[in-house]
């Protein structure tokens, strides 16, 4: 398993080498490889920005993810955002400046994981 992460991640991902209040923001993150890299990442102790179009489901991973954190000994800290990126590719530029000033201008973001993605 560490291989997988390691290939994904390429080296350590931890709040040891980004710092003790990291955060992580993954697109397509309430499923498969997103969700299985928020909970690696909320194992690290990271804290995370879930973004992906179910306000049910980011809802009940955030709350996963805050409970791996304190198996773990971390308390993690976590944001949702509701964004259907397949639907919004064409959106203006203002848009994603909207979002990252309303939920990300205030934080440090150490890692992204950028996996939303459809056919």
């Amino acid at each position: 398993v560490m291989c997988f992460y390691r290939a994904m991640f390429g080296t350590a991902c931890t709040t040891a080498r980004y710092g003790p209040n990291s955060w992580a923001v993954i697109t397509g993150c309430t499923d498969g490889i997103g969700k299985e890299c928020a909970k690696h990442l909320a194992k690290e102790g990271f804290n995370i920005v879930l973004i992906a179009r179910n306000l049910e489901k980011l809802n009940a991973t955030a709350k996963e993810l805050q409970e791996i954190g304190l198996q773990n000994n971390h308390q993690v800290k976590t944001r949702v955002i509701t964004l259907d990126l397949t639907q919004d590719l064409n959106l203006k530029s203002d848009v994603y400046e909207k979002i990252y000033a309303e939920n990300l201008s205030d934080i440090d973001i150490s890692v992204l994981v950028n996996n939303a993605g459809f056919a």
